[in-house]
């Protein structure tokens, strides 16, 4: 057999027995971290330790890149719109409250605070929920 034909057998074969072998090896998968949890978990953990350092550069330097605007955001299924200059962590919190954040689309991306402020109390204003007692609006 060539190495070709080897290939094209090889789909075939998985094509077939797709389902069984997705099923079997997701049952392993599963049997294995059981087996392995507090090993996993343990190895987690200290791995964030060693690295606490870089992962805190990285979060400031993806936190510097997005610094300066103000984002419009919506929550489609919470009827709510916001304004935040720290999207992620607004979504975070949005999900730590129990709100669906899974259709969330920022609206707009203003560089002033004044502008993004604008377009929040006319949405507010159509019936969208979500102003913040902070937000001074003109």
């Amino acid at each position: 057999m060539t190495k070709e034909e080897r290939g094209i057998y090889m789909k075939e074969y998985y094509l077939k027995n797709k389902d069984r072998l997705k099923s079997k090896n997701n049952d392993r998968a599963k049997k294995y971290y059981h087996e392995n949890k507090e090993r996993i978990s343990k190895e987690k953990k200290e791995y964030y330790l060693n690295n606490k350092e870089y992962f805190s550069i990285k979060a400031k330097k993806r936190r510097d890149n997005m610094r300066g605007f103000h984002y419009v955001y919506i929550l489609p299924l919470e009827n709510y719109v916001g304004v935040t200059e720290f999207l992620n962590d607004r979504i975070v919190k949005h999900r730590s409250l129990g709100r669906c954040v899974d259709d969330f689309r920022v609206l707009k991306r203003c560089e002033s605070r004044s502008d993004a402020l604008e377009l929040e109390e006319f949405l507010h204003e159509l019936g969208y929920n979500g102003r913040h007692s902070k937000n001074v609006y003109n």
